[in-house]
């Protein structure tokens, strides 16, 4: 029998990935999550859900040149940095500086940036009680006398909150923000006395503002939809979510986001392929979104409440979606 070349090729591939071992690197954060989401994929995929397939990511990690297979990260600029360093014995820092905020031009259409996939977000949004009319932008840049019976809520514990308010109010247009380190040193020291956030702002944390924002006061905060997600039903009953108010027709949506970032994989190799195809459908788009609290990023996938709605449709809509980057 004589094997053409493309065949002979084919089976070297193939036996070359199998050599390797399969091997999920994630962020720990999200390590119990994706064994829950993992153990409910079709058992055709069984090969790829080993007990040691999943490698939490660490400053530590560094890809070793016989794996392949998928880095589940919300830090894809890290992840992209082993991927490239796959086979090195350490993992090299990068020396290039990370800009604050990196923004994201229609990527609900595609749900990939530079061989990243998309298969999950946290958006954030504003949220107040149904009776509550809507955040008005003066609100927020200028707060006018007479506000002392409304409340806009900021937990100041919260790092994550605080960086979030200060690129908002740094935010130039849908796509640009102000990235200098002295600049957003300044709008965060300044941030707890404006006058705009709750009398002490600074020593709050989540809870205090969700308990707040459910009581009678007139309020509203800034906030990732995963946080309502912890309340009850009966109580997220009872609120409402817009997007953030900016200048001009266009908006601007931050979220976190849950990256798939493949390495080592053999694009000839079926099974790799159907498991990718798994992960970016409705199907696992929903199970991922279940187990994190977060949306799944595939367009078809139904929200679980109407706050998920609106933050679907600010995903599917959004000129731009930014993250923040670790300050």
């Amino acid at each position: 029998m004589v094997l053409s070349i493309s065949t002979i090729v084919f089976i070297y591939l193939q036996k070359s990935e199998k050599a390797k071992n399969f091997v999920w690197y994630v962020d720990e954060s999200f390590a119990a999550h994706w064994e829950k989401i993992l153990a409910q994929a079709p058992k055709e995929f069984e090969r790829f859900l080993q007990e040691g397939n999943i490698q939490i990511i660490n400053s530590e990690t560094a890809i070793p040149a016989d794996t392949y297979g998928y880095i589940v990260t919300t830090n894809r600029l890290n992840a992209l940095q082993l991927k490239n360093n796959q086979g090195n014995e350490q993992n090299s820092s990068s020396k290039e500086e990370v800009p604050a905020v990196i923004a994201y031009e229609r990527l609900a259409r595609s749900r990939v940036y530079k061989g990243a996939y998309v298969l999950a977000l946290d958006p954030w949004l504003i949220f107040s009680k149904r009776s509550t009319p809507p955040l008005s932008r003066e609100r927020i840049i200028a707060p006018a006398q007479g506000t002392q019976d409304t409340l806009l809520l900021l937990p100041g514990r919260d790092k994550k909150a605080v960086n979030s308010w200060a690129a908002r109010l740094l935010q130039e247009s849908t796509s640009s923000f102000i990235q200098d380190k002295a600049s957003w040193n300044e709008v965060k020291g300044d941030l707890f006395r404006s006058g705009v956030f709750q009398e002490g702002a600074i020593s709050s944390n989540w809870n205090e503002v969700l308990f707040t924002l459910l009581g009678t006061r007139e309020c509203w905060t800034y906030a990732p939809i995963s946080r309502l997600r912890t309340q009850s039903d009966y109580r997220t009953s009872q609120i409402e979510a817009f997007i953030f108010p900016e200048p001009g027709d266009n908006f601007s949506l931050q979220a976190d986001i849950l990256w798939l970032i493949p390495f080592g994989i053999n694009d000839s190799n079926k099974q790799t392929k159907n498991l990718f195809n798994w992960l970016d459908s409705m199907e696992a788009g929903s199970v991922i979104a279940a187990s994190t609290t977060w949306i799944p990023a595939h367009p078809d996938c139904p929200p679980y409440n109407p706050a998920a709605q609106t933050a679907r449709i600010a995903w599917l809509t959004s000129s731009y979606v930014w993250e923040l980057t670790e300050q």
